[in-house]
């Protein structure tokens, strides 16, 4: 089976690594609200799990900055 790849160009805009990833898996590049919440609900889910010491800043922190579009996707998850 033979593949094609195709370079796509993403805007450098702080969430540039959400919407390659939403691009990658539905082809929208404008995944990344969508993205960001998903990874908030996921964070806030599980406070033990996801703490200070795996996040780098207390959870519900975590949970509003990685909201807002203006923050570049630091996602460790």
């Amino acid at each position: 089976m033979e593949g094609i790849v195709v370079r796509r160009a993403i805007p450098s805009d702080n969430s540039c690594l959400f919407n390659a990833v939403g691009y990658a898996i539905d082809h929208d590049k404008k995944k990344a609200p969508e993205l960001r919440q998903v990874i908030a609900a996921t964070v806030a889910s599980d406070p033990t799990k996801y703490s200070e010491a795996f996040l780098g800043k207390p959870n519900e922190e975590y949970c509003s900055w990685i909201l807002d579009s203006e923050k570049w996707g630091d996602v460790t998850l």
